[in-house]
């Protein structure tokens, strides 16, 4: 009875042993901004005065990603796998106003450093596998910056960039996906991946500020170039509209939103078994 638990037993590790396995991947791939929402508005006035406006709909989420992922596998059809991602966001039409004269428009392009880690189904056939990943998404750096150009008035031209960096928000990853082995050690996959997330702001910066090509940062106080997101606005806060007694000389204060960066991306790489 003994040599038949110790025989059981050593199989068992034997089998669990040759199931474990590290593996590295890394992939690259673009995202469209899925499910989108109501940006900004897009408006126009004629020589007439007639005037059109739709919304704007997107998602800062959307462009090209890099991901390293490694990953370990308890069996052949479980494991978990810690991303790094990286995007590198495609420009976005925020909003913009044009008439006869000129028109104004707002541009947004967002960075950002995220780890996935998540939880691995696979298959686990040889040749060609099939999986599915769920996991949570959490920026831990980068910035989304707003470029507006006003020319409306053609005797003063203003150009500005504003800077906004997001509070800790936690958001929820997917993917499916298929692999082909080349060998036991390498392996070509694609997927595609799904983000859910949206970001509480922070704080927001004016980096630049020219009118007619002079620079202006210098003439503006700290309450026209930094503001920070709170959650209530009272007689207390940092803003002239709520409280008289404001410093200009501190950052304003404003209610806090939160931005859309849901994507879906199509994704293509490599994985390294080993």
């Amino acid at each position: 009875m003994k040599k038949i638990k110790i025989t059981i037993l050593a199989l068992s590790v034997s089998l669990f042993g040759f199931s474990q396995q590290f593996y590295g991947a890394f992939s690259v791939g673009y995202g469209v901004g899925a499910p989108g929402e109501i940006l900004g508005t897009n408006n126009t006035v004629d020589a007439s005065g007639n005037s059109t406006a739709t919304n704007n709909q997107g998602s800062f989420g959307a462009g090209l990603n890099l991901t390293l992922a490694p990953g370990y596998m308890f069996s052949e059809n479980i494991g978990i796998e810690l991303g790094a991602n990286y995007l590198m966001g495609s420009e976005v039409d925020v909003t913009s106003f044009n008439v006869p004269t000129g028109s104004l428009t707002a541009v947004s392009k967002s960075t950002q450093l995220r780890l996935t880690p998540s939880i691995v189904i696979s298959s686990g056939s040889e040749g060609v596998n099939v999986y599915g990943k769920a996991g949570v998404i959490v920026p831990i750096s980068g910035s989304t910056t707003v470029n507006v150009t006003d020319n409306i008035n053609p005797l003063s031209i203003e150009e500005y960039s504003v800077e906004s960096k997001g509070d800790l928000s936690i958001g929820f990853t997917g993917a499916i996906g298929v692999s082909y082995g080349f060998s036991e050690k390498l392996s070509l996959f694609g997927e595609i991946n799904g983000v859910n997330l949206r970001i509480r702001g922070k704080s927001q910066t004016i980096t630049s500020y020219t009118v007619n090509g002079t620079d202006i940062i210098p003439l503006l106080e700290e309450y026209e170039k930094e503001t920070v997101f709170v959650d209530e606005l009272n007689a207390n806060s940092n803003n002239f509209d709520y409280n008289l007694n404001s410093s200009s000389a501190s950052a304003k204060e404003e209610l806090v939103s939160s931005s859309n960066f849901n994507a879906l991306t199509f994704n293509i790489g490599l994985k390294f078994r080993f």
